[in-house]
């Protein structure tokens, strides 16, 4: 995954050093970063594969120009503190989404899967060697986690967001997963409609989807 926001990360102490103009940016200097402030590993939460040693992460490719503006300190004011303007992360070929897995010693990567719609949900990872995750283009599916491969998908009423459970009732195994807009206006959900608008889903509507894994 691209970016230019570091120049170095400190090997032993994880410090890092971020670029000069970054640092010492002033008020209403448009700066260009990637990835974005939404794009790279954000909230979405990644899953540990322990029988293949992998780290399964969701990425969101994009990038932006910030500018950081002047906020009064009175009553009512506030809000992001800055003007954004995204677009798409240079190498993706316009894929926002990106599911990768990677070594957890060397954090080289094992596999990669990338799709023009975002990812908006967390990762989870299963002793049958499955990772679950969900899109803005309302599909969720199933990988192997040894090699990537898209084993199962089905596409939802809306969104898929949130973070996938699973759990068994009587020896059956099941996954969940919400569905739905979640909060208007948030960066991570904002970014999708501005940089891949054609990427179309349904304005409302929130639902939990329950599966049932095969017994075989």
């Amino acid at each position: 995954m691209f970016q230019n926001a570091f120049t170095d990360i400190n090997p032993v102490t994880g410090a890092v050093t971020y670029r000069d103009d970054i640092r010492n940016a002033q008020l209403d200097q448009w700066i260009s970063v990637c990835p974005s402030t939404a794009g790279g590993k954000d909230w979405h939460s990644m899953s540990y594969h322990e029988p293949t040693a992998a780290l399964v992460i969701p990425l969101s490719q994009s990038c932006l120009e910030i500018a950081a503006r002047e906020v009064p300190l009175v009553h009512g004011a506030g809000g992001t503190a800055a003007n954004r303007r995204w677009f798409e992360m240079p190498g993706s070929d316009g894929n926002m989404g990106k599911l990768a897995a990677y070594d957890v010693d060397s954090m080289e990567e094992i596999w990669s899967y990338e799709q023009r719609a975002a990812l908006l949900t967390g990762v989870i990872t299963t002793a049958g060697d499955l990772a679950f995750v969900g899109d803005i283009d309302r599909r969720f599916r199933a990988f192997d986690v040894r090699n990537g491969e898209v084993l199962w998908e089905t596409r939802l009423g809306t969104s898929v967001q949130g973070h996938p459970v699973t759990y068994a009732v009587d020896g059956k195994q099941y996954i969940a997963v919400t569905t739905g807009l979640g909060a208007r206006g948030v960066s991570p959900r904002t970014v999708p409609r501005v940089v891949s608008p054609d990427v179309r889903h349904p304005a409302s509507g929130n639902a939990l989807y329950v599966f049932s894994l095969d017994e075989d």
